[in-house]
């Protein structure tokens, strides 16, 4: 509740109610500019794209193996350090363990070569 909704599609036809529409993530980020927090939720190509750029991930990890054709991209994870976690077991009606992570783009110290 309260947050714009924007939608980055490809399908000029995609018209959602409640949502602002844009056919390029450059177009959304433009628009968006003045929030202080953009969360991009998917799909592949729109991950993709928002790696380099993204200062933050929130990432739900699923302590399992599955079979599938679609996956997060894979990414530099020297390039992060985890700053929160939050563990849960399975139990109940969860059939797997996960963790919620928040991870945070290490930033470089301008007068240093060292991540920080």
């Amino acid at each position: 509740p309260g947050r714009e909704m924007v939608v980055v599609t490809r399908n000029h036809d995609f018209h959602p109610p409640d949502c602002s529409i844009f056919h390029s993530l450059e177009e959304a980020l433009d628009s968006n500019r003045q929030q202080a927090e953009v969360i991009g939720i998917g799909g592949t190509s729109l991950y993709q794209q928002l790696l380099p750029i993204a200062d933050r991930l929130y990432l739900t990890q699923i302590h399992a193996n599955f079979d599938g054709d679609t996956f997060f991209p894979d990414f530099d994870q020297s390039q992060w350090y985890e700053a929160a976690r939050e563990d849960y077991p399975a139990s109940g009606n969860r059939t797997f363990e996960y963790s919620f992570l928040r991870l945070e783009r290490r930033q470089m110290n301008p007068n240093s070569t060292v991540p920080i």
